[in-house]
């Protein structure tokens, strides 16, 4: 049988940054043998989102609540909602990581943005149990390596792969976004 075949199956709402970088995962989850289901916006899902919030957010985390209510309803084994929390610069090509404190570019995301999986998880009206998958992810002047070195280190416990495929199957996928 198909490596794919016997993978996970991991759900990913395709909203927020995913709408941009759900590429780069599903090619990364592909890779490591995993079926990826990609939840695409839908007007039930704002629904949905609105009566799951109690606090007054944009639409986009209205429906990221929606979304992932969705896909933990869904046959997902784990739902992936990495917390991007930079991007690289169009700008500039820095030497090192441009601290947050000391930033003057807008390679950072949105303060809900970055935290969409903490908020999510904090939900009482949703019960994620252990299927949240949301390793921190900083992509902004540091090199591939490092970036991969720790999604790899956060997931190796979560998937049944081994750390170094994780790291080798991110920076592929990470190669291939990026071109």
């Amino acid at each position: 049988a198909p490596i794919e075949a016997q993978g996970l199956n991991i759900g990913m709402p395709n909203t927020l940054y995913l709408a941009e970088y759900h590429p780069l995962f599903v090619d990364f989850f592909r890779r490591l043998g995993h079926r990826v289901t990609l939840q695409a916006p839908n007007a039930k899902a704002m629904d949905v989102g609105k009566r799951l919030i109690n606090s007054d957010f944009c639409a986009p985390m209205v429906m990221t609540h929606g979304l992932v209510a969705e896909l933990a309803d869904a046959d997902v084994d784990l739902l992936f909602m990495p917390a991007m929390i930079n991007e690289q610069s169009l700008l500039d090509d820095l030497d090192q990581e441009e601290t947050f404190i000391s930033k003057n570019r807008d390679g950072y995301f949105c303060y809900y943005s970055e935290y969409a999986p903490i908020i999510v998880k904090q939900l009482t009206g949703l019960d994620l149990g252990d299927k949240l998958l949301a390793p921190k992810i900083k992509l902004n002047n540091r090199p591939a390596e490092t970036a991969a070195d720790e999604v790899a280190a956060q997931l190796a416990n979560h998937l049944p792969n081994a750390e170094s495929d994780i790291k080798t199957a991110f920076l592929h996928a990470l190669r291939t976004f990026r071109d």
